[in-house]
């Protein structure tokens, strides 16, 4: 099958996980779209990571929301070490795959405050951007401090 679709119905333990690499895989310096960096901290900023299946696209929809200032995506929890793609994609590995969101919470609340009572309701462009909205209140756990 491919990327091992169809054999991810139990959690793989310690012992089955894939042995992965001690070398860590190399990535770019700064955001393809912000221009910010992708590894680092971000003084003053709000930092949650969302586990959303897949990041193929997933990151995308956090480019529009007001506030962020950079994403990137990666790979949590596990056992093997420096997965590959293929590698989390199998289920042996014991990965999910993650969008890490980097924001400005004042520059956040300005613009939510704006789409949600600066724009006239009956406007249903703004009904898929609402629903991002619902989530946010889970970013006050995790913290760039």
């Amino acid at each position: 099958m491919f990327f091992g679709l169809g054999k991810k119905t139990k959690m793989v333990t310690a012992e089955e996980a894939l042995p992965g690499r001690k070398t860590e895989m190399e990535i770019g310096v700064h955001h393809h779209v912000f221009g910010t960096p992708l590894n680092g901290t971000f003084d003053g900023m709000e930092t949650v990571v969302f586990g959303m299946g897949c990041f193929w696209g997933a990151e995308r929809k956090f480019w529009t929301l007001p506030g962020v200032v950079s994403t990137s995506v990666g790979y949590a929890g596990g056992f093997t070490p420096n997965p590959t793609y293929e590698e989390v994609c199998s289920g042996r590995t014991g990965h999910t795959e993650v969008v890490r969101v980097v924001y400005d919470l004042q520059d956040h609340v300005r613009g939510v405050a704006k789409g949600v009572l600066g724009e006239p309701r009956s406007d249903t462009r703004h009904a898929p951007r609402q629903r991002h909205w619902h989530a946010v209140p889970v970013v006050h756990l995790l913290r760039d401090r």
